[in-house]
Parts: C-alpha cells; sequence; structure tokens
C-alpha cells in the first residue's frame, strides 16, 4: 500500500471541506518549521480543475448541469456524464413505494447552503447565541467574520427582477400596515436574472456562490492536493491513554 505524508487530510470537498481547504491553506504553517501545511482533500466525485467565470459557467459543469425539464413542465436537476448515485426509497403512504434516483458526488458539493437565499445576522442575533450557548460569539468577536462572508459569497439585495408579483403584494401590505420590510438578500455573482437557481437547482452559469467558486480556487493557488474518485475506508485512529490522535486515512482510488 502506497503511502503519503500530509500534516491535514479532510475528507469531504463539500461546503464544509472545501471552506477548511481554502481558509487552513491561506493561513495554516506547520508549528515546527513554519512552512505552509501540506494538505489533502479528499472526495468520491470528480474533479474539474480551473477557475470559474461567474455569470459565464465552467465549461464542464455547464454540462452536467440542467435546470429545465425538456418538455419545459418543470424545474429538476439533472447532472449528465457521470455514474448514477444510489437509488433510495422513499414511501409517502404506507401503500406507495416512490424511488427517488441519488445525485452522483462532484469535487467541490453540488450545493449551496439555503440555495443562495441568505440571512445575514442583526446584531440581536449575536446576543441570542451568547445567551444559549455560554460562548464568546457576540457581535464584536464574530462581526468580522460575518462581514468576511459577506464579502466573499457577494451578499447583496436581491434585485427587483427577481421578485414575482406576490413580493411586491407582500411587501405593500406590510407597508399599509405600518411595517418597514427589508430586502431579502442572495449570494451571486453575475446573475442573469434566469430565475431558474431560486431553488434545489443548481446554476450552469456558476453565478450562485458557493465554497466551490470561492474556496475551492483558493485552495488550489495554496497547492492543496486534490484527491478526487477517493473512496475513504477507514479512517485511522491511535490511542495512547486518554489520547485519541487520528493519523492517517486509508482510501481506494478509482476503485484501486
Amino acid at each position: 500500500m502506497a503511502e503519503k505524508k500530509y500534516d491535514l487530510a479532510i475528507v469531504g470537498a463539500g461546503m464544509a471541506g472545501c471552506t477548511l481547504a481554502g481558509k487552513i491553506a491561506e493561513q495554516g504553517v506547520h508549528q515546527s518549521t513554519g512552512e505552509p501545511l501540506k494538505i489533502a482533500l479528499f472526495d468520491r466525485g470528480p474533479y474539474f480543475k480551473g477557475n470559474s467565470s461567474p455569470g459565464y459557467g465552467h465549461p464542464v459543469r455547464r454540462k452536467m448541469f440542467t435546470n429545465i425539464s425538456n418538455d419545459f413542465r418543470g424545474r429538476y436537476m439533472v447532472r449528465t456524464g457521470l455514474p448514477p448515485g444510489e437509488r433510495r426509497k422513499v414511501p409517502l403512504k404506507p401503500e406507495d413505494e416512490v424511488y427517488t434516483q441519488g445525485v452522483p458526488a462532484v469535487f467541490g458539493g453540488g450545493t449551496l447552503h439555503y440555495t443562495a437565499l441568505t440571512r445575514v445576522p442583526m446584531e440581536v442575533d449575536f446576543d441570542v447565541w451568547v445567551d444559549e450557548t455560554g460562548a464568546d460569539w457576540s457581535y464584536q468577536t464574530l462581526k468580522p467574520f460575518a462581514d468576511q462572508i459577506t464579502r466573499d459569497f457577494n451578499i447583496h439585495a436581491r434585485p427587483k427582477e427577481l421578485l414575482c408579483r406576490l413580493d411586491h403584494l407582500l411587501r405593500d401590505a406590510a407597508q399599509s400596515m405600518g411595517y418597514q420590510p427589508y430586502d431579502a438578500t442572495i449570494a451571486k455573482q453575475n446573475c442573469l436574472l434566469s430565475g431558474y437557481c431560486d431553488g434545489t437547482n443548481m446554476c450552469k452559469y456558476d453565478a450562485r456562490q458557493g465554497s466551490f467558486l470561492v474556496y475551492l480556487p483558493l485552495a488550489e493557488e495554496r497547492k492543496v492536493q486534490m484527491i478526487p474518485d477517493a473512496a475513504v475506508e477507514r479512517v485511522v485512529i491511535e490511542r495512547r491513554g486518554a489520547q485519541v490522535r487520528v493519523t492517517g486515512v486509508e482510501y481506494t482510488q478509482n476503485g484501486i
């Protein structure tokens, strides 16, 4: 069995994995040598290297994602050119048996939290978190990081072109009752305003921001070792008395 040594191994290149790889690679250094950390990022999906162009889309991803059904009667997400995911049985009623086709994995993840609709925390939210957890999650402590996320994901007010008639009616009714509604915010860059990505569907033009567009390129720049098509079989844990330490992972790549 071939062995490779890394300072850090991250299993799963989804929202959390890409964020960890990008940010740790940006600032992480080895305690002994002061050199940048050697990081490996694993995922079971294929890896499409290259910088994205928000509003245009990665050439390969554009071939994979379709947001409109062939008969134009509905929207759904399809990834072509990849082996299908696992089939899951989803019973709606005891007498029903409905099967849904699982979605295959893609290095970098296939979703954005909250489907690009965001809720930027207000100052009162930080106070509630402190009261509920006792942790130092105060406004003063976390606000700089919230601001960074806002910049990184280009969070901004939802354009009026994406508001439907019900949105306008609800706003007008609230204002007539003395309320002052505030804009919903989204995380998009160079959005084409097609409206077909405001849900579970992916954006084939890469306008909807996610960790695979924001932090995965950062990890690439910092020489993180990408290990795609990899199935991690076992996490090696070493115990020494009361101490527990992860010393490695065992995996197969492309079935080998």
